[in-house]
């Protein structure tokens, strides 16, 4: 092996370890439930181990149908071997996020100068996003993984004419699929890609090996009656009349959170940074150049364009906005970022090496302040992020039956930290019709906590229900509070 070859191996490993080291610090950074979507995606693999993929949680364990059941398959081995533990499924997470680091490593070869190639995966790897996400029972570790797999093997398979290559890519854009319902967006690029090029057959081909690994669930959907697609329901399209100003507005909206959450957070924090003020202005405005000089120098081909094209598209016009679901575009960002400045040093003709390095230093040591909170709450545990309301919990399960059924916001978390059934929290006019929506849905225990979950939605007719409203609702006759703990802001009412 050439000695740069493997200084470069060496490099990297170095790399990996120390983000290795800073995922174990940042384990506790949220406790495993409180986003709720992860606590489904455990009770939907404990499911599959029953043979059905069904909300345990509901009275009567209707089909899971809001989640897709690729990620819950994956995890569905760890939940059978260690029934009691919640560190392996967080130690997967770990993994996925370490080979997506992997990944960009190798998807950069050939593509920037070494400085670049280890800033870009450096920027990456570290930035408080990745760190306190990259242990959570989320799809976002794993979806992040697959679209790196997606553009690697794609690489490969436009090099080779063996249908080998070809069958595995078209495997990443099935799992990419099955984890999250936007990994449609890849099979849709690779069949869109194929015919701009002129070659039916391929295209062709790859659309019907699509169709085949897609079938089971849309069948499955079919057959339930639920929805095909989790989530197309929210998406503006699905209204019979849909406003185009409103649309425009609410993609203008979330292309604004995107890009503050993007380079004036994940990349560029400044520290005490106004909302819309000039240090977060400059870092978006920096962070969007670099990234357009970046796309000028690396010149990507209609593939890439086309996926994400409609990765962004999708995520713009859908109404939920997270910084979470910003981790699968981050490493490709990080990657133009660096390749601006390698395009910037180029023309300055500055010393080799000293822009993206330089770079990476500016964003590390404003990583510096807000890693150093994460991995604090981590280790003393205590905030709302990282300790969920165990007193609170600690009641239900001693006080509720077991045959319990709970009326709450964030049902996925109260089964699987309590063990009690839950039904979703819906308002209603009169404390009368609340109590008879509750007997409706076999609830006779109502819980009120403050919203974790951390996800907005614009114009959202299900938003959760103000904690002021409830306690107008549960009022006596029809309800008795029986327990309330103002440090957890939380209240626990009976149905009379």
């Amino acid at each position: 092996m050439p000695s740069s070859s493997l200084g470069t191996r060496r490099a990297e490993l170095a790399l990996l370890l120390l983000c290795a080291a800073a995922y174990a610090l940042a384990l506790g950074a949220y406790y495993v439930g409180f986003f709720n979507d992860d606590a489904f995606y455990i009770i939907g693999a404990r499911s599959l181990l029953s043979g059905r993929f069904a909300e345990l949680n509901a009275p009567g364990a209707p089909p899971l149908s809001p989640y897709m059941p690729g990620y819950p398959l994956l995890l569905a081995p760890l939940t059978a071997l260690f029934p009691e533990s919640f560190l392996p499924l967080q130690l997967l997470s770990v993994a996925c996020t370490l080979g997506s680091l992997h990944l960009l490593w190798e998807l950069l070869d050939g593509r920037a100068s070494p400085a670049v190639r280890f800033a870009a995966t450096a920027l990456a790897g570290l930035n408080p996003l990745t760190v306190s996400v990259s242990g959570t029972v989320l799809t976002d570790p794993l979806f992040t993984l697959l679209t790196l797999a997606f553009f690697v093997q794609a690489r490969r398979a436009w090099r080779d004419e063996a249908p080998g290559p070809w069958a595995l890519l078209c495997g990443l854009c099935a799992a990419s699929w099955y984890v999250r319902p936007t990994g449609a967006v890849f099979g849709a690029a690779l069949v869109g890609t194929l015919l701009l090029q002129r070659r039916p057959r391929r295209a062709l081909a790859c659309a019907a090996a699509l169709a085949a690994l897609a079938a089971p669930w849309l069948l499955r959907g079919a057959l339930q009656g639920s929805p095909l697609i989790p989530y197309a329901g929210e998406l503006p399209t699905a209204d019979a009349s849909p406003s185009l100003p409103a649309i425009l507005s609410g993609a203008g909206a979330s292309a604004l959170f995107h890009l503050r959450e993007l380079y004036a957070r994940a990349l560029f924090r400044w520290p005490g940074a106004a909302t819309g003020g000039p240090a977060e202005t400059l870092a978006v405005l920096g962070g969007l150049a670099l990234t357009l000089l970046g796309l000028r120098r690396l010149r990507p081909g209609p593939l890439a364009l086309l996926a994400a094209a409609g990765y962004a598209g999708l995520h713009l016009l859908w109404a939920k906005t997270t910084a979470r679901y910003l981790l699968p575009a981050l490493p490709f960002v990080c990657a133009l970022v660096l390749l601006g400045t390698q395009e910037l040093e180029e023309r300055w003709a500055l010393r080799r090496a000293a822009l993206p390095l330089a770079t990476l230093a500016l964003a590390l040591a404003l990583f510096a302040p807000t890693l150093g909170t994460v991995f604090a709450a981590s280790r003393r545990k205590g905030t709302p992020l990282t300790t969920p309301p165990e007193r609170t919990f600690s009641w239900i399960r001693t006080h509720a039956p077991p045959d319990a059924v709970f009326a709450a916001e964030e049902q996925g978390r109260v089964y699987l930290l309590t063990g009690r059934r839950s039904a979703r929290l819906r308002g209603a006019p009169t404390s009368r019709e609340f109590a008879a929506g509750l007997r409706a849905r076999g609830a006779g225990w109502v819980l009120s906590l403050p919203d974790g979950g951390a996800i907005v939605r614009r114009d959202d007719p299900n938003a959760p229900l103000p904690s002021s409203d409830l306690r107008r609702l549960a009022a006596p006759p029809l309800f008795e509070k029986v327990f309330e703990d103002p440090a957890e802001r939380s209240a626990i009412y009976r149905l009379r």
